[in-house]
């Protein structure tokens, strides 16, 4: 995808097939690929993806967001001409773009603190609500993305030693946790992730469990880390 599919903009292409280039992504590509970048940055702790996240998502935002509405569009603003530029918000058969890049922004809120990725979510689930009340199994992930927003979402901060954070990783890995992000940094004073700012631990591994980026007392224990997740 890096190689062959993305764009000089940083946008992706649609396909790829034995060395041949598709065209110009749309929404869903954009919405899923950013989301597959977060989790693969929670799994591995590999800054690089956060980052190509952060980006694919304001790359979005700016050429698919309908500003004036809300939502997002299914083609981006400098797609050729159509009639009508659609909305694709139904979750059958697939999680629609709308829904998916709503739970990403609402997640990279988490992360970042930044409320302008909250606010661009809150316009995609407003727009759906009703409906998905009416029709949950044609909304599935919206709804997903409505009990996100409405929370509470816990922020876990993990920091320290590479080896002595494998046992909270685990933990985190193990649960079903789907109101939970993970940021984790063996040098959290050198991280780019908004979320590990100030966060600091001693020659052992340490878990911050955060609301809105108030954060708990550092644990440093998994078997608490999971009470707490619990609770």
């Amino acid at each position: 995808i890096e190689t062959e599919m993305t764009l000089p903009d940083g946008r992706l292409r649609r396909s790829w097939t034995e060395g041949r280039p598709g065209p110009a992504g749309y929404l869903e590509d954009h919405a899923h690929c950013t989301a597959a970048y977060l989790t693969l940055y929670e799994c591995t702790g590999d800054e690089r993806w956060f980052a190509r996240a952060r980006q694919l998502a304001d790359l979005t935002i700016e050429h698919f967001h309908d500003a004036e509405y809300g939502g997002f569009f299914t083609v981006a603003s400098d797609h050729e001409r159509l009639i009508a530029r659609r909305k694709d918000i139904e979750d059958n058969p697939t999680p629609s773009g709308n829904a998916t890049i709503a739970l990403v922004l609402l997640r990279l809120a988490a992360f970042t603190g930044d409320h302008g990725y909250r606010a661009g979510a809150s316009d995609c689930l407003l727009a759906v609500q009703r409906l998905a009340a009416r029709l949950p199994l044609g909304f599935g992930q919206s709804l997903i993305g409505i009990a996100f927003h409405l929370g509470p979402v816990k922020e876990v901060a993990l920091v320290g030693p590479t080896a002595s954070r494998a046992a909270f990783e685990s933990v985190m890995h193990a649960a079903y946790l789907p109101n939970t992000v993970l940021a984790s940094s063996e040098h959290p004073d050198r991280s780019a992730v908004p979320l590990l700012e100030g966060r600091s631990a001693g020659p052992t591994a340490a878990a911050f469990v955060c609301e809105n980026f108030a954060c708990d007392l550092p644990l440093l224990d998994a078997g608490a880390l999971l009470t707490r997740l619990s609770s």
